[in-house]
């Protein structure tokens, strides 16, 4: 070999070391590695979480009360983390930046279902709680398999305006916890520091008792409820409200033609908790019906705090999954105080809840440990694919004018 060669060759031997260490010294560090984590989360939620582009995030404000927002996600199943994004003048990034705790919802329930009061039998209601971190800008942008290029890829350019830019920040959430709901109101508990074997048999066990009570009712029970009162009479789009303010026009629509939402409640420890519920909305009233078990975490939450948050939308999950955005998509968050009826008020209204709902989804209205909810809206933001915000209020005496902002943020990132 000739000098020259010589030469050559511990030149290239000094530039990739110098390389190397230049590289060692600006990896990400906030990233975990990519190693398989045990235990495993259960089969039925790595393919809902990987089949799925959206979810619910659930955040607690300064003042306790919680904060949702409807997000587009992506799965890392090596790293068992989903990557979000969202702008950093938002309410849920301030509340971030000061709480790390988080609640995260996904479910498999179609909009056309929900409307249809269909319940098929294979739906499943996933509530994941972990901790996000919000990453700096070098981890989020490091290499060409960087956690932004990944969450583009997953979503295509026509979510880019959610995931690029440089007011957007990429959040990773690593789950340490996860909560299993089936159409049957089965409850399963995954946890990550127990083998999932252990953790899903034990709570089979318990759910077996807890089952007992939320079985359908005979035909006998299901005839003691109280007939609907001409005063409460079951919802139709022809209904009108002597209340003022008035819902906005695209509000009373979604909320009439939609029969699920997403429950936002702050537990005792001050972290967020997200439920999927059937809702039946009373427009004479301006008042929207719920249902709920007693002995739940949502139930012992709003016993404490009655301040909830309620998110709908009419994004169609296909829409997402095809990274579609259609131009008249909205996504609604209301604000309110929740009432717990007691019986005698509650009947009434429990019939029309189960006239709305239909047989299907009388196990998550009728028995004795249900309870009825009644929620009066106080506030709401209305949200639409252009990035345009609404905001309608009691207290202001109706809607403010439709603004471009980065509130929209709560549409989809």
């Amino acid at each position: 070999m000739g000098v020259a060669a010589v030469f050559t060759t511990l030149g290239v031997q000094f530039v990739t070391r110098r390389w190397h260490k230049l590289v060692s010294r600006q990896a990400p560090s906030a990233l975990p590695a990519r190693v398989d984590h045990a235990p495993r989360f259960p089969e039925e939620v790595e393919k809902l979480l990987l089949s799925s582009t959206l979810c619910y995030l659930g955040v607690t404000l300064e003042d306790g009360t919680n904060h949702q927002s409807l997000m587009i996600f992506t799965y890392m199943p090596q790293e068992r983390r989903l990557l979000l994004s969202t702008r950093r003048d938002t309410t849920k990034f301030e509340a971030l930046s000061r709480m790390k705790r988080v609640a995260l919802l996904v479910h498999d329930l179609g909009a056309s279902d929900s409307a249809a009061a269909r319940l098929p039998k294979k739906t499943l209601s996933i509530t994941l709680k972990g901790e996000v971190t919000i990453l700096s800008d070098l981890d989020a942008d490091y290499g060409v398999e960087s956690p932004r290029s990944k969450h583009l890829e997953r979503h295509g350019s026509e979510y880019e305006q959610f995931i690029v830019g440089e007011n957007v920040s990429m959040l990773s959430v690593s789950i340490e916890s996860v909560q299993i709901c089936d159409a049957n109101d089965q409850v399963q508990k995954w946890t990550a520091t127990v083998q999932p074997s252990a953790t899903l048999d034990s709570n089979r066990a318990s759910n077996a008792a807890e089952n007992t009570e939320k079985r359908p009712q005979s035909a006998k029970t299901r005839s003691k409820l109280s007939p609907i009162p001409p005063q409460v009479a079951v919802p139709s789009r022809e209904a009108q409200t002597d209340l003022e303010p008035p819902f906005p026009l695209e509000v009373v629509g979604q909320l009439l033609s939609a029969s699920s939402c997403h429950l936002g409640v702050t537990l005792p420890d001050g972290t967020s908790h997200l439920c999927l519920m059937i809702f039946t909305y009373i427009p004479q009233e301006q008042r929207v019906l719920l249902s709920t078990r007693r002995n739940t975490a949502k139930f012992q939450a709003i016993s404490q705090l009655t301040r909830v948050t309620m998110l709908l939308h009419d994004l169609d999950a296909s829409d997402a999954a095809a990274a579609r955005l259609p131009t008249k998509t909205n996504s609604i968050t209301l604000y309110g105080e929740v009432a717990i009826l007691s019986d005698t008020v509650a009947e009434p209204y429990r019939a029309v809840h189960l006239a709305r709902h239909g047989s299907e989804y009388q196990q998550f209205i009728v028995g004795e440990d249900i309870a009825m909810l009644s929620v009066s809206i106080e506030s709401m933001r209305i949200c639409n694919s252009s990035d345009k915000v609404k905001r309608w209020t009691r207290k202001l005496d109706g809607v403010v004018p439709a603004v471009a902002g980065p509130a929209a943020q709560d549409v989809l990132g």
